[in-house]
């Protein structure tokens, strides 16, 4: 899974490990675990938790028929918006994360 780099990886990791009791592996195990044995929508799911937690909001948009969608921040500042018409909400989910990634890690 190529949605999170650099150092919003690095805060993710951390945050999905403080999310579940693990003892024994490490994060990074932890990690690949995540990535490897997890179905994709639970990824986006979790990544969009994390996303929350530190403070960028992702928001789809539904207009007519087609997905766009925006980044905020926590004073619903937009850090972002897209307006390609995306053809599902897959499309647009994963291509939010990858831009809300590009906003933490220019942080």
């Amino acid at each position: 899974m190529d949605l999170i780099t650099g150092k919003a990886q690095e805060s993710f990791i951390e945050y999905h490990y403080n999310q579940l009791d693990f003892t024994k592996e490490s994060h990074e195990e932890q990690y690949e675990l995540f990535e490897f044995q997890t179905e994709e929508i639970h990824q986006f799911a979790s990544i969009i938790d994390w996303l929350d937690s530190v403070g960028i909001y992702v928001q789809l948009e539904v207009c007519d028929s087609c997905i766009s969608y925006s980044i905020k921040d926590f004073r619903s500042t937009i850090l972002y918006d897209c307006y390609i018409g995306f053809g599902t909400r897959h499309q647009a989910t994963q291509e939010a994360i990858k831009k809300a990634v590009e906003v933490f890690n220019a942080k």
